[in-house]
This record gives structure tokens, C-alpha cells and sequence, in this order.
């Protein structure tokens, strides 16, 4: 039943997928927060990794309305809702695919953000190198996680390779990102950034 709940935090699907993706609007807000307060107002390219239920796209769109933003899912239900969330936006442009491969140019993206996947990618050294391939030189990557949930997901997933600061600080510093800044959100939760050297 655990691993059930698991994968369903991972991929959302079907209706008790969609509950847990509401679930996780709300649960996630500070750290949405966080990361949106440092987005420079003047990029033009966003990524979100693991858009899930919108709720950061929507965060975004209201802070950034001149920016591009673009979003990649695994989950196909998410996918198709987001699709439904934004017909008449013509500046979101929303994937469904892994973050390990993701097709997208070079040196696309200002700022890159993700909420609570970091322990669930399926590679962890294809999707940090993915993450800095479509990264401009001196761009941002915010990673959002909750160290309580990390420790749970690791203890059951033994492919989990990242789930605390010193382990993926280590890992992104592998693909030339530099940690910038952590900031702890609430009792649980951390906001690392990286900034990708040139």
C-alpha cells in the first residue's frame, strides 16, 4: 500500500492521482514561494520539472507574464489536465516526458525549477546532466524538497540517489552546477540553488 501511495506521488494517474495532485498544490506552496522569489523578472525561458496538478506554472505565469514558460511531467493525466488548464495561454508550452531526456536546445532555459522529484528520477546523473545541458551558462536551478519525505522515499527505493543537501549538491556539482544558495521553508522542507558555470 506504501508503494502504491509512492508511485502515485511520482506519477499521478487516475482519480485518487488527481486527489494527491491537489494534495500537493497545497502542500507545496512554500516552497513554491521560495522558489519564485529568487526568479529574475527578466527571464525569458522558465522550465518547470514535474508541473503536476500547475499550481507553480500558475504562480508563475501571475509573477512572470512576459516569460516563456514550459513545463515537462511523466504523467500523462497531468499532461492532458494542463493542456485543459492552459488552451488560450500561448506563451506555456507543456511536455510529457523524463527529465533524463528531455527535448529541449542547449542553453534554452534562464531558470529551471522542480518541486519534489529530485528522488523519484529514474537516472539521477542523466537528469542533472540534462538539467545543465538546456541551462544557460550562468542560470539558475532551484530544487525543492522535503528532507522528511526524502528520508521515507530513500528508505523504501533503494535507486533513490538523492534525497539530502550534501548528496545532491554533490551529484549537481558533477555537471558544472554550483550551489548558490539553501534556504530552509518550513520544518521539513529545503531549497537548494545552483547556479551553472560557464
Amino acid at each position: 500500500m506504501f508503494n502504491k501511495m509512492i508511485s502515485l506521488f511520482e506519477k499521478p494517474e487516475g482519480k485518487m492521482g488527481k486527489f494527491i495532485s491537489k494534495m500537493m498544490n497545497s502542500s507545496n506552496r512554500k516552497m513554491h514561494k521560495a522558489l519564485i522569489k529568487k526568479i529574475d523578472g527578466t527571464a525569458a525561458n522558465i522550465l518547470e520539472i514535474g508541473y503536476g496538478g500547475t499550481s507553480m506554472l500558475k504562480l508563475l505565469r501571475k509573477n512572470f507574464p512576459s516569460a516563456n514558460l514550459y513545463g515537462i511531467d511523466i504523467s500523462k493525466d497531468m499532461y492532458e489536465a494542463g493542456l485543459k488548464n492552459f488552451k488560450s495561454d500561448e506563451k506555456i508550452f507543456l511536455s510529457l516526458g523524463d527529465c533524463t531526456a528531455m527535448n529541449y536546445d542547449d542553453n534554452m532555459f534562464d531558470f529551471i525549477i522542480t518541486t519534489d522529484t529530485c528522488y523519484f528520477w529514474s537516472d539521477a546523473k542523466k537528469a542533472l546532466s540534462e538539467i545543465a545541458r538546456v541551462l544557460k551558462p550562468n542560470g539558475t536551478f532551484g530544487n525543492a524538497y522535503n528532507r522528511m519525505y526524502a528520508k521515507c522515499i530513500q528508505a523504501n527505493r533503494k535507486n533513490s540517489a538523492l534525497y539530502d543537501n550534501q548528496k545532491i549538491t554533490d551529484a549537481a556539482g558533477n555537471f558544472g552546477l554550483t550551489i548558490s544558495d539553501i534556504k530552509k521553508v518550513g520544518l521539513t522542507c529545503n531549497v537548494l540553488w545552483f547556479k551553472k558555470m560557464k
